[in-house]
């Protein structure tokens, strides 16, 4: 960690742009955001990377940095990547009906667990895939279970301490390997977002059916 300390100065403001230089690798255009038509899944995709850079910051400190404080930020942003991913295929799903929209499942979309999230995305796969390999779809569920164990409510992994007053430390796993967490994370965010990408195409292909019908 950085020890350099600072005082913060007088009227300084974090979010002041003293001049802008496009060609800075750190200059953000935040509200052309909204210009590009970014979405949940291209969030999710953004913290998903945020927790690559970090592990593969790790791996340039040659032992230098202590991995083990910075795996509740990276299980973070790992977990909340995977939040956003489950909850935009579940909308995708409501519009190909794959899924029922009613209040149980829209509730789900207001709520952070993991689990109920996977059970809606797993269950529209099978329909839109009825003989989808397994293995694959297994895999990803044993890796959603285990950031549900651990963090069920989206509060254990930002917190040391739970709202009942108890330590979140001891639903983490003893030891975390940060590069096999990256590589299992990959194949993880590879299928999903396969299906975000195939049911994407669905919803195009419906729609122009229907411009075509309607043309007609």
């Amino acid at each position: 960690m950085n020890n350099e300390y600072r005082w913060p100065k007088k009227g300084a403001n974090a979010f002041d742009v003293a001049s802008i230089d496009v060609t800075s690798s750190t200059f953000a255009a935040v509200r052309y955001l909204d210009d590009i038509h970014t979405d949940d899944s291209w969030l999710a995709d953004a913290f998903k990377v945020a927790a690559d850079k970090i592990i593969h910051e790790l791996t340039q400190e040659n032992g230098q940095e202590p991995a083990d404080v910075y795996f509740m930020p990276i299980g973070y942003l790992y977990r909340h990547a995977l939040e956003l991913k489950l909850k935009r295929i579940i909308r995708l799903s409501f519009r190909l009906k794959l899924l029922e929209e009613n209040q149980k499942t829209s509730k789900r979309l207001e709520e952070h667990r993991l689990c109920p999230l996977w059970h809606n995305v797993k269950e529209s796969f099978l329909k839109f895939w009825p003989g989808a390999p397994t293995e694959e779809i297994d895999g990803v569920e044993r890796f959603i279970q285990s950031f549900h164990g651990m963090d069920s409510s989206g509060q254990n992994l930002r917190y040391t301490v739970d709202s009942r007053g108890q330590s979140t430390i001891p639903k983490m796993p003893e030891y975390v390997e940060l590069v096999h967490l990256k590589e299992v994370c990959n194949g993880v965010f590879t299928l999903l977002s396969a299906c975000e990408t195939t049911f994407d195409h669905a919803i195009e292909m419906e729609s122009e059916a229907a411009q075509e019908y309607d043309a007609e």
